[in-house]
């Protein structure tokens, strides 16, 4: 039982579920129930730990094994898969409603406030589902598929539960050929940089300029929303805020001799990016450097 258990929160860990999941779609088959497997993640969990230590996030994964098991019946099983992800392994199905429940009572709960000493922490969370036998009948197929379907809730902004569909396949390697794709544009050099000229209202007078990051990847130029997303969401952000930050202080330089007085260059940064801990160092590097630009254009 020990080996069984995870170390953090005592619910069962990954090892138990993947024993206790073959048994579940065994004894399910044939007849006219479902097994259901719910993928649960919190969102920005990572915040947690940055900003409060990862002895906040260890008690707050600890309070939510003590509090969700509340939400579910006494015949399912709720395991630790790592991390702040948790699976929930729900048997006995006669109808989807009753998962969908589940699902919905879960988010519920997650809601609640935690209060960690001083502290009062509210988050929440995104559920993927897939049920047997209509999205798989063996365990590592439910696991991907509800894992994927938690993915989809993520990235409509959290705090839902999705439903596996065929289509997050097709989406699914989308996603990460346009990432793999993103990756060698970064290291190729090939995302470019415009500047979105900003004049004066009143004078007409050139005032400054927004530096805009574009990217054509083979001969199709790619939706900043479309590539900026996926940026964020696999790390890649950083790396790009980096890309903008050099290539804007380098054209400053070079338009530094006939820029006007007072031109300001400004440019955008991901909310994703005040949360990481690189990016204080970058903007004050970023600022500094403006600095000696504005001294050199005032000799």
């Amino acid at each position: 039982t020990l080996f069984r258990s995870d170390h953090l929160t005592g619910l069962p860990n990954r090892r138990a579920l993947l024993e206790q999941l073959p048994r579940a779609l065994a004894q399910a088959h044939g007849q006219q129930i479902m097994v259901g497997v719910l993928c649960l993640d919190l969102d920005r969990f990572k915040n947690v730990n940055d900003t409060l230590g990862h002895w906040a996030g260890d008690e707050l994964l600890q309070a939510l094994a003590r509090r969700l098991p509340s939400t579910l019946r006494s015949i399912d099983l709720l395991a630790r898969q790592g991390g702040d992800e948790l699976i929930v392994l729900l048997t006995g199905l006669t109808d989807v409603a009753e998962a969908t429940y589940v699902a919905q009572r879960l988010l519920v709960s997650v809601a609640e406030p935690v209060q960690l000493g001083a502290h009062t922490l509210q988050l929440t969370a995104s559920v993927g589902m897939a049920l047997s036998p209509h999205d798989g009948h063996d365990t590592d197929t439910l696991l991907r598929r509800a894992d994927m379907a938690m993915y989809e809730a993520k990235t409509r902004g959290g705090d839902q539960w999705r439903r596996y569909t065929p289509d997050l396949d097709a989406r699914l390697t989308q996603r990460v050929t346009l990432e793999n794709r993103l990756r060698q544009a970064i290291e190729n050099q090939v995302l470019q940089l415009h500047y979105q000229p900003q004049f004066d209202a009143r004078s007409g007078t050139l005032v400054g300029a927004e530096a805009l990051l574009r990217w054509t990847d083979q001969g199709q130029p790619i939706r900043p929303d479309v590539f900026i997303r996926v940026a964020e969401e696999s790390g890649l952000i950083d790396t790009l805020g980096k890309l903008v930050m050099h290539q804007s202080l380098q054209q400053l330089k070079q338009w530094l001799p006939t820029l006007p007085p007072g031109f300001r260059l400004s440019v955008n940064l991901s909310p994703r990016q005040f949360r990481a801990s690189s990016v204080d160092v970058d903007w004050k590097s970023f600022r500094k450097s403006c600095f000696h630009l504005h001294r050199e254009r005032q000799f």
